[in-house]
Order: structure tokens, then C-alpha cells, then sequence
């Protein structure tokens, strides 16, 4: 994105010289392959594209924790050892301070080996980490990348402090009200643009796992740092290095075939939508307890006017334990996903 876009932290007139072009080529190159292959699909067949998310820049991080320690929901550990890795964080030895000293060292490449790879030991060791929290006093915490928060609940954390219940909702509303607060230092602009208690996101029997709280950072342009508990000692900070963009919440949809209706704007369509819709293209019923809609205003012909068949099922049944991997399956599997940074 830092070819694309001048107000990117990022930008270099040279590279965008060199490079501007070099995505829209490659679309074209797409393009061109893509016909070859609808012109050789039978007559019968719906293609669909999609995407799960759109794309856009990314300018800036926000240490979700340093926010909420700030804020008296995170407390650091009073033994020395955590006060004096606390001292040193605040004077800004930290994870991403060292790999920027690496960086100009030219050994960047040492930050996959320990951040993604075997050395969260050593990480935890020099840096600040979870390890030095002090948990009982501890009400909120942050896990994970664009902004989610969990509450340090009894019961539920190993060393929870906060009620179910009515203490639960009034911590909870009480960070939300204070996230909307939360604005950047160098513009004085909100940062926040939606915040969710997690039960308007999600639900079913996993409920507990997600985070107690979801917000969204404003145009997806500032983005949580979820690599490491503790990377920087700053709230929010410009990117100064790595990827240049991520995600965005809308993707795109497209739908091409007999029963398709041409050139019609689908507006409103969401990820859950295609697997009831493409049930209804196959001439299949539909599970009650399936989320998402038929796109019927996607459709001509017969199937636009066929009420789409819904059957009731039986509630899934758990198949815990009842599909195992090899550990040589295991490690091929975490490998590859470590590969594309999906897994430390």
C-alpha cells in the first residue's frame, strides 16, 4: 500500500515509480485467464467468486494492553523482577524497539525464528510479558489482532477477579465507554469506530471462547498488535516496518451462469449467504439451523421464484476426540501455517 497511496507512513515516490503498476498487471494477467476459463465451463454451470474480506492500507498499531494498563484494568506484578522489566519497558526496550535496531543491522530475518518460531522463551524472559502481570489484580486483558478484549473473569481465567454477572456487565460497559475516548496523539482523532459486546457478534455452544468485547479501529487503518503482549511501550505508533496493508470488512461477490441474473447490484450479502444460496442452485434443502439467506435478487428463472426448501435437522453432535492427527501430521500442518504467519 505504501506504493499506492502518498500518505502512507511508508511511501517511496522511487518504488511507486517502479512499482505502481504492478498490481493492476497482475489483475489483468487474472482477467485474461479467468475468460479462457469461463469460455471452456458447460452451459449449466454457476461460477462464483468471493472473497472473506476486502483490503485497504494500514498506517498505524495499537497496543491494545499498554491501553488498558493505562487505564487501570492491567496490573504489572509488585516482585522486582516484573517492576524492573516494567522500568525498562517504559524507557522502551521492547520487542519491536530491538527488531528495529535489528532491522538497520540488517538481521531482520532473526524476528521469524523467535517471534514465530521457538524463542517466545527468550522473549519472555528480556521483555515485559503476560508472565509479569499481576492476574488477581488484573480485570482485562488483550489477545489477537485488530482489537479484542477479554475480561479477567472468576472462574473462567485461571486467576479471574471479576463477578459474573453484574460486576461482569459493569467493567465490560465501563472499557467500552472509555474506548470511544481513545484517540490518537498526533491527530487528536478517534481511533475507535465500532465496539461490540461479543454476543452481538456471535453465539452457540463456543459462546465462552470469543473475546468479551470487539472493536473495530477506525477505517481498519489502525490495526491491534497481536504478535506479542507487550511490543512497544506506546499506546498507538506508526508502522515503520513489515506489511504495508490488511484487511477490510467488505469483500466482494460475483456470481456468473444461466440462473444468474446479470447486472444486478447485490448489496448487503455476507459470508453466511453462499452456502444457503449454493444449496439452492444444486436443488438441495436447507438446514434450518443454517446461517445466511438465499440471495434470491442474485438469481433468474425458476429458482428465483422457488421459495427456498428449509428442513429441520438434529442438533450437531460434538465429534470431540473422534478425529485425531499424527504428530507428524501435526507438525506438517503447524508448519505450514507458521509459514504464512498464522501461528507462533
Amino acid at each position: 500500500m505504501e506504493v499506492h497511496e502518498p500518505a502512507h507512513p511508508l511511501h517511496d515516490p522511487a518504488k511507486a515509480a517502479k512499482y505502481g503498476d504492478a498490481i493492476l498487471t497482475f489483475y489483468q494477467f487474472l482477467d485474461r485467464w479467468l475468460a479462457t476459463q469461463i469460455a471452456s465451463l458447460p452451459p449449466d454451470t454457476v461460477l462464483m467468486l468471493m472473497s472473506d474480506h476486502g483490503f485497504g492500507p494500514f498506517h498505524k498499531f495499537i497496543h491494545v494492553n499498554n491501553w488498558l494498563r493505562e487505564q487501570g484494568f492491567l496490573a504489572i506484578k509488585p516482585a522486582w523482577r516484573a517492576r524492573l522489566k516494567y522500568a525498562a519497558f517504559r524507557a522502551g526496550f521492547s520487542p519491536m524497539a530491538v527488531y528495529d535496531l535489528l532491522m538497520r543491522l540488517g538481521l531482520g530475518s532473526l524476528k521469524r525464528e523467535v517471534v514465530r518460531g521457538q524463542g517466545q522463551g527468550l522473549l519472555r524472559t528480556l521483555f515485559l510479558s503476560f508472565d509479569d502481570v499481576d492476574w488477581p489484580a488484573t480485570r482485562a486483558y488483550s489477545l489477537g489482532n485488530i482489537g479484542q478484549i477479554r475480561l479477567n473473569v472468576a472462574g473462567r481465567e485461571p486467576q479471574g477477579c471479576v463477578a459474573p454477572g453484574r460486576e461482569y456487565e459493569q467493567v465490560r460497559e465501563e472499557i467500552m465507554a472509555r474506548l470511544r475516548l481513545l484517540t490518537d496523539p498526533s491527530t487528536g482523532e478517534a481511533v475507535v469506530d465500532e465496539i461490540y459486546p461479543r454476543e452481538e457478534l456471535y453465539r452457540g455452544p463456543y459462546l465462552e471462547d470469543a473475546p468479551d468485547i470487539v472493536f473495530l479501529p477506525k477505517r481498519l487503518e489502525y490495526f491491534g498488535f497481536g504478535e506479542y503482549e507487550f511490543g512497544s511501550h506506546r499506546v498507538i505508533e506508526a508502522m515503520r516496518r513489515g506489511i504495508s496493508g490488511t484487511h477490510r470488512m467488505n469483500g466482494i461477490f460475483a456470481a456468473l451462469g444461466e440462473p444468474v441474473q446479470p447486472g444486478v447490484e447485490i448489496s448487503g450479502a455476507t459470508l453466511a449467504d453462499l452456502a444457503p444460496t449454493i444449496l439452492h442452485l444444486l436443488g438441495q434443502p436447507i438446514p434450518a439451523a443454517m446461517d445466511g439467506r438465499v440471495l434470491i435478487q442474485a438469481l433468474r428463472g425458476p429458482l428465483a421464484a422457488q421459495t427456498p426448501q428449509v428442513v429441520d435437522t438434529p442438533a450437531p453432535v460434538s465429534t470431540t476426540g473422534a478425529f485425531t492427527l499424527s504428530a507428524a501430521d501435526e507438525a506438517a500442518i503447524s508448519e505450514r501455517l507458521r509459514g504464512l504467519g498464522y501461528v507462533g
